[in-house]
């Protein structure tokens, strides 16, 4: 979770840029993320780095 106060500065995104770029330098071709689908906020910022969908998991979990 994201303090309000550091929220919508470009902070992730740009930390994100940083480690994808890292990534490609050491030649990894490939990049997985996995995120709720009820966290837009998260959702937007992939899809804006240039990530896209390819499958939505189903989970089930039980608390005891």
């Amino acid at each position: 979770m994201t303090l309000i106060e550091v929220r919508q500065q470009g902070i992730a995104k740009h930390l994100l840029h940083q480690a994808l770029t890292y990534l490609k330098k050491i030649g990894c071709e490939c990049a997985v993320l996995q995120v709720e689908t009820v966290n837009s906020s998260a959702l937007s910022l992939y899809q804006a780095v240039g990530f896209r969908e390819v499958s939505e998991e189903v989970r089930y979990e039980r608390d005891f």
